[in-house]
């Protein structure tokens, strides 16, 4: 009986060890996370113009406020494009 304690305290003491390590390792996944984290924050914040930076949007003369409509010829919805298809299907 003794004996077996004996492995079983052994046993023990292996787990013990394993579950240290997994801790430690845990832990410094955990930092390196939050590290880096904190890095790629302050680089963009850095990189990032503040409000003071900004150009102020370019002034649109007369000839450039057409809009997009003007601009493109109109275009068929899905509807009416396949509205000569299906005359093309009853007329078969």
């Amino acid at each position: 009986m003794e004996e077996r304690i004996e492995e079983f305290n052994a046993l023990m003491e292996v787990v013990q060890g394993e579950a240290e390590d997994i801790f430690i390792d845990t832990a410094a996944t955990v930092r390196g996370v939050r590290e880096s984290a904190r890095s790629i924050t302050a680089a963009r914040a850095r990189a990032a113009p503040g409000p003071s930076h900004r150009a102020p949007p370019p002034a649109e003369t007369p000839s450039e406020a057409t809009t997009d409509a003007e601009s493109e010829p109109p275009r068929a919805g899905p509807r009416e494009a396949n509205e000569g298809d299906e005359a093309s299907h009853a007329e078969r």
